[in-house]
């Protein structure tokens, strides 16, 4: 199991947490056997209420985690298998809240395996990304041609570029998706300042908008262009490219509900152009890392740049 949890199964335990022990004397007993470091119980306010409680100390043993390495694994794992509940047993209205703990435990438990299943994921998709990296700095004629395209790129964010970024970028991003065999359609179109396209990665059908704008892209450009991904009905990945970034509040929008977007930036785009990452690895990444965590814009670190 991983160390790293998701959001979803860190709220899991929460509940889990809340429903198996109705008595904040039995959960503090139980925590008190399930820690590494038991002197963290002597922090939490335990005349609080228990849902506070309960929230305090996973979100301090979260915080914790490189610091007490293991902790969080070994509370999850400890309350995904609890089966007898027997303090639970003698209180009035037992069978209720006997069967709210099960519920809760068991949705812990199928939380815990996808977030497993979703980390074994990240760790293929990043050996096969060293795989394609090494595949192409051994191909002499894809390097020139990502120098080529690099120098390019260069060009086109220098302050005395004189023509227009959006044609170029345009005609830049066809030529390093059709390097990287990821079929761009021939919509790739543009509009001012804004592309829209059309891509494939493994079979799955992506579109792409891109802008070169000096400011942040906002969360009304994000509710736009997911509203077009949503209406498809091949359940299309949208790909937002901003070479200038994205505003904080419409990322954060966007990865609490269930985006149908990955974010690419300038820094993305350069280090497939420096040969860091290949196109389709860091996009695949991003993917899985938006599955995991709800985050749809990735840093360098979470899809691993060389």
């Amino acid at each position: 199991m991983s160390s790293r949890l998701t959001p979803a199964a860190i709220q899991a335990l929460k509940d889990a947490l809340c429903c198996a022990f109705w008595h904040k004397s039995d959960l503090r007993s139980f925590l008190q056997h399930s820690l590494s470091n038991p002197a963290i119980l002597g922090i939490l306010n335990w005349d609080g209420f228990k849902r506070q409680i309960v929230s305090d100390l996973v979100d301090h043993v979260v915080r914790a985690e490189e610091r007490l390495p293991g902790d969080l694994t070994r509370l999850s794992h400890e309350v995904s298998v609890l089966q007898h509940l027997p303090h639970l047993e003698a209180l009035p209205g037992a069978a209720q809240k006997l069967q709210r703990a099960r519920a809760a435990v068991a949705q812990l438990r199928a939380t815990l395996e996808a977030s497993t299943a979703a980390e074994a994921q990240l760790q293929a998709l990043r050996q096969q990304q060293q795989l394609a990296l090494t595949k192409l700095r051994a191909s002499a004629a894809v390097q020139q041609r990502l120098a080529e395209l690099r120098q390019r790129y260069l060009a086109l964010i220098s302050p005395h570029f004189q023509h227009s970024r959006g044609i170029e970028l345009e005609r830049l991003l066809y030529d390093l998706f059709e390097l990287f065999d990821l079929d761009p359609q021939a919509s790739f179109h543009n509009t001012g300042e804004q592309i829209e396209g059309s891509f494939s990665v493994r079979g799955m059908a992506c579109l792409l908008h891109a802008q070169w704008q000096p400011r942040l892209i906002s969360a009304p450009d994000l509710d736009a262009f997911a509203s077009r991904v949503r209406r498809r009905l091949d359940h299309s990945l949208g790909v937002f490219l901003s070479v200038n970034g994205f505003a904080a509040e419409g990322v954060q929008h966007h990865g609490a509900t269930g985006s149908p977007l990955l974010l690419v930036d300038g820094a993305d785009l350069l280090a497939v152009l420096e040969e860091r990452s290949d196109l389709e690895s860091m996009i695949l990444l991003k993917q899985a890392h938006a599955s995991q965590t709800g985050g749809i814009h990735t840093s360098a670190q979470d899809v691993q740049y060389a």
